[in-house]
């Protein structure tokens, strides 16, 4: 993180004073949330720093690190930052410190303007407290990406990571993502409130899990039929449990069809009430099997409040979806 005149374009390529604290509103001993490393840090590394090394040369480019001054509480990459394997969020953090003044009158100007305008992007989307003067910066350091990046394009820096043929669209994700970011902000406030632990959750369930009993070929089709058989599974055991209860336990007046249709209608009271004694009851057994583990939030009906709330009388963090 730098100073707004950091980066003299005009003149020899050099940068002055890079400081972070600079930059209004940010705090960099304030975690970020999960997506949002994963979109700014996962971008810059998988992505700009390919763009530098395909620019420099990865033998230049671990030089220009290596020869940097250690500063205390940063981490300092004397031996390589291209060999790196399991690159961990915070040495992301690290390695981009450092990479405007890095790559500084290596590479072609116009590069060194899209990077450096994405940086400005990432470290003012992560402020803590954002402003309509700030947002505008927002969007401004990306229209000027958009601006400068046919430079990168135009000099083959942006590559296959297998093929290593030069690429002329930017088809990026995250890149894609970023387009929201601003919008966002007049919409729900400052991106690092929210979270998306509950998809990532959801995410690992569903889809990794699965991933790995399968022999890591035609994925779709396997993790369908995993979780066709994991639905198999659960419905078998509530049949089981529910004909166990029905056949040893008390008359409950109503075979197993019609209290499935009432369960599915919400007409079935509450079995406590009737017989609190009861464990296996039928409503309790589908309670215990089906229902979920923790309250599930009603995220459109917290929207929606938000919106007719009182401005200042919202509780800070909130926790709920991004949107736009």
């Amino acid at each position: 993180m730098w100073r707004g005149t950091s980066l003299n374009v005009n003149a020899s390529g050099s940068v002055e004073s890079p400081n972070h604290f600079s930059v209004t509103g940010h705090y960099p001993i304030l975690p970020t949330s999960f997506p949002q490393r994963h979109c700014t840090y996962g971008e810059f590394w998988d992505h700009d720093v390919q763009w530098c090394k395909n620019a420099l040369g990865s033998q230049e480019l671990d030089f220009r690190y290596s020869v940097l001054q250690p500063i205390v509480g940063l981490c300092h990459f004397k031996d390589s930052i291209t060999t790196l394997k399991q690159v961990t969020g915070r040495a992301k953090c690290d390695v981009q410190r450092y990479i405007v003044p890095v790559i500084a009158g290596a590479m072609p100007t116009g590069a060194v303007i899209a990077i450096r305008a994405l940086m400005d992007f990432r470290y003012l989307a992560q402020a803590h407290v954002l402003t309509s003067s700030t947002r505008d910066k927002i969007k401004d350091a990306l229209a000027k990406f958009h601006e400068h990046k046919s430079t990168i394009t135009d000099e083959g820096l942006r590559r296959g990571a297998k093929s290593g043929a030069a690429l002329d669209h930017w088809q990026i994700p995250k890149l894609e993502l970023m387009q929201s970011v601003a919008p966002s902000i007049s919409q729900i406030g400052v991106p690092v409130q929210w979270s998306a632990d509950t998809t990532e959750h959801v995410h690992v369930e569903v889809i990794k899990d699965p991933a790995a009993s399968t022999n890591h070929h035609n994925f779709d089709l396997q993790i369908c039929r995993y979780l066709d058989y994991i639905e198999r599974c659960r419905a078998f055991e509530t049949a089981t449990r529910l004909s166990s209860a029905l056949r040893n336990g008390p008359d409950n007046g109503q075979d197993i069809p019609d209290l499935e249709v009432d369960l599915a209608a919400g007409d079935v009271d509450d079995p406590s009430a009737e017989d609190e004694d009861s464990e296996e009851h039928p409503t309790a057994l589908l309670n215990d099997i089906w229902a979920p583990k923790r309250p599930v939030p009603n995220f459109f009906s917290i929207a929606q409040t938000l919106l007719t709330t009182v401005p200042g009388s919202i509780p800070h963090p909130i926790r709920t979806f991004m949107s736009g």
